[in-house]
């Protein structure tokens, strides 16, 4: 296996390999050497011949992949691993509403659309 197949995950190696096999049945150029009797062999079958270009690191698409957010102080990470100057994640604390908030919610609660009251 070529060198930039092994660089993919199992997902993005079988996106790959399904939007090159459409791109084949709709009539894209091959870009591997296939004779008659190669094609015959496998039926002309698209997803086949989109393997062996990945297979050949030849398939002509890219990944692109969400890069993380960059955090300049890994000890305030929240993930980061606890070592020396880590600081300590706190769990979360107790958020207070004011009593306008719990009357709002409280209102909101009974007023639910669809729902009919047991009483």
């Amino acid at each position: 296996m070529a060198e930039a197949a092994q660089k993919f995950t199992k997902y993005e190696k079988a996106r790959m390999i399904g939007a090159r096999a459409l791109q084949i049945a709709m009539g894209a150029p091959f870009l591997v050497e296939l004779d008659e009797k190669k094609l015959e062999g496998i039926r002309y079958n698209p997803v086949e011949i989109a393997k062996m270009e990945y297979e050949a690191g030849i398939i002509p698409l890219d990944v692109l992949r969400k890069v993380p957010e960059f955090v300049e102080d890994f000890s305030k990470h929240p993930i980061a691993a606890k070592g020396e100057g880590a600081e300590e994640v706190s769990e979360v604390e107790d958020v207070k509403i004011s009593e306008e908030e719990e009357e709002d919610v409280e209102s909101s609660e009974e007023e639910a659309p669809g729902e009919e009251s047991l009483e």
